[in-house]
């Protein structure tokens, strides 16, 4: 019995149901793909079994970016961009792409990830990764910036790139750390025209070394030279003022060049004394306004006092910067990011998003002050270059004698009557050719001589060199002839 229940033959239903289960068995092995051979797919989703094939695939991308394989996080991500065209995955995707890039790293790299990013921006710029996008665009500039006294292309592109983050996302968590980039790429530009503008003030190149230096003090308001560029500032006009009163104590001959000469001495000693006063009021606590306090009592000029919101804002900023170590002194040499320039950025204060005005920046502070401020620009209407600025309280400083729209019409026109109401043509006044090139040429000397300051030395030796040969004129016309010839 036993041997016929362990050797004979099963049962029929036995021997089916044992068929069933190996052909079911072989069907599983067969669609598995054990028994044919795949070809390379073109789709990557094909291998994955999940109810979300597009997650998988992103969770993959992001798999092979973290060992580094970028190439294949890249296509993993365009597949699913292509594929899946409504996941809700497609806009990170699109930004993984960009970082892929954005690490691999190298100039191609970074190139390509500035490219995806602005992409992401255009198709997803009401996203919020829309502003990560943008300061990934920041960063690749600032990446790549260079000390001052090479290429600033980086630099200038890094301000930029911040400056639209910071006024298109101004809501935005990375904001601090948008702003403290900002602060260090300002302070790279602004060490860079500081120290142009020194090589020129040195050589005594004044009118160059002025612009440069209106420029620091106009654009980079936090930098950490400030105060030395406004007290090179201030001196460079003493220094032109004392020279044109010299060239028109020298140079009496013409009544018309002394008087240009002396004016032009009283508009720099003006722009001195206005910085003098800007720089006691930006910064109280520097050293420099010791200096500032001292020409202006020797002057006559009243000393302003900084308000306590200025002293409080200067000793942050002063404490807020970090002094760079002996160490770090000698690798910054060897490397060729700023790195020492960074550190010594300021760590508070809102850096500037658009480029200002001189006469913008010295009267934000004027209202400290009673006594109105008298700056010269070199861009003004007159031939003199003189701008009055008015104080108008919470409103700054305006120029007064800006046309108006009404002005404008026959203001520039010598030959045009007059267009008072009231006035009868009669009472206008033709100025005739003669007079008309006359007043020209009186504007382009008076132009000459305020962007060229004159060398008192050369100044000095022509006077000599006239007042011998006229001595000598007079010797000869008052020798009396000899009687014995």
């Amino acid at each position: 019995m036993l041997g016929v229940t362990l050797f004979g033959k099963r049962p029929e239903g036995d021997m089916k149901r044992a068929l069933l289960i190996g052909l079911a068995g072989w069907m599983g092995l067969a669609s598995s793909g054990c028994f044919f051979v795949h070809h390379a797919s073109t789709n990557p989703l094909a291998s994955v079994h999940s109810a979300q094939p597009d997650k998988q695939l992103f969770n993959r991308a992001m798999v092979a970016m973290d060992q580094n394989k970028f190439t294949v996080a890249r296509l993993l991500l365009q597949a699913l961009i292509n594929t899946y065209p409504d996941s809700q995955y497609l806009a990170r995707a699109k930004m993984a792409i960009g970082d892929s890039w954005y690490r691999q790293g190298g100039v191609e790299g970074l190139e390509q990830a500035d490219a995806e990013y602005r992409d992401f921006i255009t198709f997803f710029p009401t996203m919020p990764e829309a502003s990560e996008a943008q300061l990934k665009i920041a960063e690749i500039q600032f990446r790549q910036i260079q000390k001052p006294d090479r290429d600033p292309t980086h630099a200038y592109r890094a301000q930029r790139a911040l400056r639209n983050f910071l006024l298109n996302y101004p809501h935005s968590p990375l904001r601090s750390q948008a702003e403290q980039m900002l602060r260090e790429t300002q302070e790279v530009l602004a060490t860079r025209d500081y120290r142009i503008a020194k090589f020129y003030y040195l050589r005594g190149n004044y009118r160059a070394a002025q612009g440069r230096l209106k420029s620091v003090i106009a654009h980079y308001p936090l930098f950490s030279n400030g105060d030395q560029a406004l007290a090179m500032l201030a001196r460079s006009y003493e220094i032109t003022s004392s020279r044109y009163r010299i060239a028109a104590r020298l140079d009496a001959s013409n009544p018309d060049i002394k008087k240009l000469l002396l004016q032009d001495a009283q508009l720099d000693q003006s722009d001195s004394i206005a910085y003098w006063h800007h720089l006691i009021l930006r910064y109280p606590l520097s050293p420099e306004a010791k200096n500032a306090a001292q020409a202006l009592a020797k002057l006559h000029r009243p000393i302003p006092q900084p308000s306590t919101r200025a002293i409080a804002f200067n000793r942050a900023e002063i404490h807020s910067r970090t002094a760079p170590s002996r160490l770090q002194e000698l690798a910054g040499v060897l490397h060729s990011s700023p790195i020492a320039i960074f550190d010594r950025a300021d760590k508070v204060g809102e850096p500037t998003l658009s480029n200002q005005d001189i006469g913008e920046v010295v009267g934000e502070l004027a209202n400290n002050s009673a006594s109105p401020i008298v700056v010269a620009s070199n861009n003004s209407n007159g031939p003199t270059g003189q701008i009055e600025l008015e104080n108008l309280g919470a409103g700054g400083l305006k120029p007064t004698d800006a046309p108006t729209a009404m002005e404008a019409s026959n203001a520039n026109d010598p030959n045009a009557l007059p267009t008072t109401p009231g006035t009868p043509p009669s009472q206008g006044t033709l100025i005739t050719p003669d007079e008309e090139e006359r007043q020209a040429q009186q504007r382009l000397l008076a132009a000459e001589l305020r962007a060229n300051v004159p060398n008192v030395v050369n100044y000095r030796k022509v006077v000599e060199q006239q007042q011998k040969e006229q001595a000598k004129l007079r010797s000869q016309a008052n020798k009396k002839p000899n009687p014995k010839q």
